[in-house]
């Protein structure tokens, strides 16, 4: 679209000859997950929610849906959100401004909806470019947040889809949603330059977590007319299990990233609590509260919901030392995620691995559910225990050959060398 303009800020910010402010290829939305508080979403969602913020995945059909680009068309833009929506009675009071030629972005902004808007209000303007009048210390107001309706369905527990969305009006605040992608910009660049951004957000943008997504939209985009109710079932449930599958991919990766910081930056010993100490040694007993979504007709699938919000205790973090020392668990993660990282380590010794096969019964670790997890877990960690043990009497015998060679050690024993060993660190 071609606009008549009399100067240019930037090279996207320009005055029209009214001294109006036009922003153009501004980001508005964008595809991919957003980070929700339970309150802020449907009860039905918000009730199976196991963190402090619901994921919610807006897919490219739902974002760029001939009727959601159009909702937007010629809405107006105001500073900050109002209370509820604009409307008639309220639009004088609020508009500063409107959007317009609202479009999906091409190339690397492919999954951004693009809009150019006009900005009418004198103060509104200011906001944006204060060097056009405004304070010059002001920081200018350039992050955008869109106001719409939207329909939800939850994907898997504590992971749900925003579809049928319905834009209202697009504000200007402070910090977005979406980040600094969606902001007004100087340059045709939609990426962020010195913004630093949390371990997680690194993470989704990577080519391969974007991959995934990917994948479970097109899934979801396939033409499902004439399918019958069992085929669109199974289709449902390979794409929930997709995301469950994502999501405790991303859960295994704050782990190791977690164990690699600490493996850089070790803390002071005495500042160093123990694994699981610096938790709530309740929360597991929290977590065995009956699953509100469970299914009454399916006890199996019942008790692995269940069992996939369990956060672990105390016993469980010592027990994943033990499979995998190289890995720092905590009693915050997920008891289900502690147990499957640890067998894999642990998976690298044979006598182990036999022993999580015969459990598993050849389902590999990735499909095993959380409670035959559960069961390897503790076949495992008793073997590398027994094993540990036995390695510490058979040095304790080799101490004692020279003392009495015929006599066998025996469990008082330990305790005697061990209560002496104490002894000897505490000055005794």
């Amino acid at each position: 679209m071609r606009y008549h303009t009399t100067s240019a800020l930037s090279e996207n910010i320009r005055i029209t000859p009214e001294g109006y402010l036009l922003c153009l290829d501004v980001p508005v939305a964008r595809t991919g997950v957003m980070h929700y508080l339970p309150e802020e979403l449907p009860e039905e969602i918000a009730a199976h929610a196991t963190e402090e913020t619901v994921l919610v995945y807006r897919l490219p059909e739902d974002v760029f849906a001939p009727e959601t680009v159009a909702s937007f068309e010629g809405k107006p833009v105001t500073v900050g959100h109002p209370e509820g929506f604009v409307t008639p009675d309220n639009w004088k009071e609020l508009a500063c401004g409107h959007a317009q030629n609202v479009r999906q972005g091409e190339g690397e902004a492919s999954d951004l909806l693009l809009a150019d808007l006009l900005i009418t209000d004198q103060e509104a303007i200011f906001l944006i470019a204060p060097k056009q009048g405004g304070k010059t210390e002001d920081k200018p107001l350039r992050e955008v947040s869109c106001g719409y309706d939207a329909e939800y369905e939850e994907m898997a527990p504590g992971v749900g889809r925003q579809f049928a969305i319905v834009g209202n009006h697009i504000a200007l605040v402070p910090h977005g949603r979406c980040g600094i992608r969606c902001a007004i910009q100087d340059k045709e660049s939609h990426m962020p330059k010195k913004k630093k951004s949390g371990f997680l957000d690194r993470l989704l943008k990577n080519p391969k977590a974007k991959a995934v997504l990917d994948e479970a939209a097109e899934e979801a985009a396939k033409d499902e007319e004439g399918a019958s109710e069992e085929q669109q079932q199974t289709a449902t449930d390979s794409d929930n299990e997709l995301l469950i599958e994502l999501n405790e991919n991303v859960k295994e990766v704050l782990v190791i990233g977690r164990s690699l910081m600490e493996l850089l930056q070790p803390k002071n010993e005495d500042e160093d609590p123990e694994p699981g100490e610096d938790e709530d040694p309740q929360g597991d007993e929290e977590a065995e509260d009956e699953d509100p979504a469970a299914d009454e007709d399916d006890p199996a699938k019942a008790k692995d919901s269940a069992a996939k919000r369990k956060t672990a205790d105390a016993a469980i973090v010592r027990r994943a030392g033990l499979l995998a020392p190289g890995l720092r668990f905590n009693t915050s993660d997920s008891a289900c995620t502690v147990k499957r990282m640890s067998l894999r380590s642990a998976m690298k010794d044979e006598a182990v691995a036999r022993v999580v096969d015969g459990c598993l019964r050849g389902t590999a670790i990735g499909k095993a559910d959380c409670l035959t997890l559960d069961a390897a877990f503790m076949a495992a960690s008793e073997v590398v225990a027994a094993r540990n043990n036995a390695r510490t009497a058979d040095a304790l015998a080799g101490k004692r050959k020279t003392e009495d060679a015929k006599k066998a050690v025996t469990p008082a024993d330990i305790n005697a060398l061990n209560r002496k060993f104490r002894d000897s660190l505490s000055g005794k």
